[in-house]
């Protein structure tokens, strides 16, 4: 019996057998391939376990048309659903696909309910609402293959159009899938040199053109839609997760904030490791390719129909001290989306951690916070935050010194104020030893800190729990809380 890991590719057409027959060349894990068409799945399996006599790998590919050979499998890739035909958009495939993809996550999460889900099936925007809401996964869990392809393409066009090689070219592609999509321009090299300084404009906008409507082209050159790079974009996120590898890649994500956009998925740069998505990168986008993402979270929401369940989410801003520490603690309330650490309050525009700390800008080290209003009021959130510092010290926080580490509250608004008001009233009084001292402040521009700051008691674990022990943090609030804490 087999000790490899397993993987599932559901739906044995040509999109999944190639995911399959590119899986199984890696020579690393066990490929289970379903579809419900009798024999399809079987033969296929057959002819690729064949092939690895050829090309010298030791393949275990299985064939079935039900799901209990799926079981405990570490990654899912659903391709199953129709194909676009001749004239058809994606969106025509949405009532179809739906019910098939439905049906498709039901049974895989059952057998496997710790798996990472894959979609690939179109429409893809649509299909990954209708995992995630289906399974009922974590967001890290459930996502879509669309970037990597869409980049794959743009990247073959830059290389035909320079003479250059394949290898050199670093493009990336968000947005929806289809016309939707918006190749990052401004974010693309070859070896290294800006696209705009190879190429002109006008040659640029016809591979961007060409791009986006990459998959129509196929599609009337051959009368259903492409399958050797779509099968190998899949298996390229299947590999970056199973082999820890924590490539960054085009995904299409769900979306809590990030670039603007509220409860949909769209396609942006992601980590991708053993648990999934670890983070959502965020790209400098020009104006122009701001407004163009826009436009697509406007042509893709539509076809999203009810699939998209999210409330708007509503800020809050705070300082308490070192950021690591605040994010790392505020992450953990629940209703929290995402946690943000940067610098308000002060006088400079765009600071940098070497500005504040000369503690001559004014600024707090500080934290944006995004919370979901159905889950967590501002109020409860703000009856976490007083238990997460020290409010009698006005002169720091903790072992952290200085003006831009004092505790503080800022306010967009005057019913923000009035709750903020109440609460720090309430903190008052539970306080076990001196008086409260954080004031609350009307809101100022926020900005964002340095990647190395974000995140950091993640990436730098070992670290961060030497200078938060170092610190006394804990000790602290122990001290200024006690149980209420």
């Amino acid at each position: 019996m087999s000790q490899r890991r397993k993987i599932t590719v559901v739906g044995a057409g040509n999109v999944g057998a190639t995911c399959a027959q590119v899986l199984a060349t890696r020579d690393y894990a066990d490929v289970v391939l379903v579809d419900i068409k009798e024999g399809l799945p079987q033969g296929k399996a057959l002819d690729i376990n064949q092939m690895g006599a050829v090309l010298g790998f030791e393949p275990n590919v299985t064939g079935h048309n039900d799901y209990a050979e799926t079981a405990g499998s570490a990654v899912v890739v659903i391709t199953a659903g129709l194909p676009r035909s001749p004239g058809m958009s994606r969106d025509d495939l949405v009532a179809t696909n739906e019910k098939i993809v439905k049906d498709v996550t039901e049974k895989v999460t059952a057998q496997s309910p710790d798996a990472i889900l894959i979609v690939v099936s179109n429409p893809l925007d649509a299909m990954c609402h209708v995992a995630k809401n289906v399974s009922k996964w974590p967001k890290q869990r459930v996502f879509g293959m669309a970037g990597i392809l869409d980049t794959a393409r743009f990247s073959t066009f830059i290389a035909w159009a320079t003479g250059s090689s394949l290898k050199d070219v670093r493009a990336t592609v968000l947005g929806g899938h289809g016309d939707q999509m918006v190749p990052v321009v401004s974010a693309t090299t070859v070896g290294g040199v800006p696209i705009r300084k190879l190429l002109a404009e006008d040659v640029i906008q016809k591979m961007v053109v060409r791009t986006a409507k990459g998959g129509g082209e196929l599609v009337d050159l051959m009368g259903t839609s492409a399958w050797y790079a779509p099968g190998a974009a899949a298996a390229a996120m299947v590999d970056s997760i199973m082999l820890d590898e924590r490539r960054i890649l085009p995904c299409t994500a769900y979306l809590e904030g990030e670039y603007g956009i509220d409860g949909l998925y769209m396609g942006v740069p992601v980590k991708l490791g053993p648990g999934g998505i670890e983070e959502i990168l965020d790209l400098d986008l020009t104006d122009e390719e701001s407004a163009l993402l826009a436009a697509a979270l406007l042509l893709v929401a539509p076809s999203m129909g009810g699939r998209a369940q999210a409330a708007p989410l509503e800020t809050a801003v705070f300082s308490g001290g070192c950021f690591w520490c605040m994010e790392h603690d505020m992450k953990a309330i629940p209703g929290v989306v995402s946690v943000e650490s940067g610098y308000t309050g002060g006088t400079m525009s765009n600071p940098h951690y070497e500005d504040v700390i000369t503690e001559r800008t004014g600024h707090y080290e500080s934290v944006r916070v995004k919370f979901d209003p159905t889950k967590l009021t501002y109020g409860h959130l703000l009856d976490r935050y007083w238990k997460l510092v020290d409010p009698t010290d006005d002169g720091g926080q903790f072992c952290d010194r200085g003006p831009s580490y004092r505790p503080a509250v800022f306010v967009e608004n005057a019913e923000q104020r009035k709750v903020a008001e109440a609460t720090r009233a309430a903190a008052a009084k539970q306080l076990k030893t001196g008086t409260m001292k954080t004031p609350i402040i009307d809101a100022k521009t926020f900005w964002p800190a340095e990647e190395y700051h974000r995140d950091y008691a993640v990436r730098h674990q070992v670290n961060y729990d030497i200078y938060r022990e170092g610190c006394g943090r804990d000790r602290r609030l122990a001290q200024v809380w006690g149980s209420a804490g």
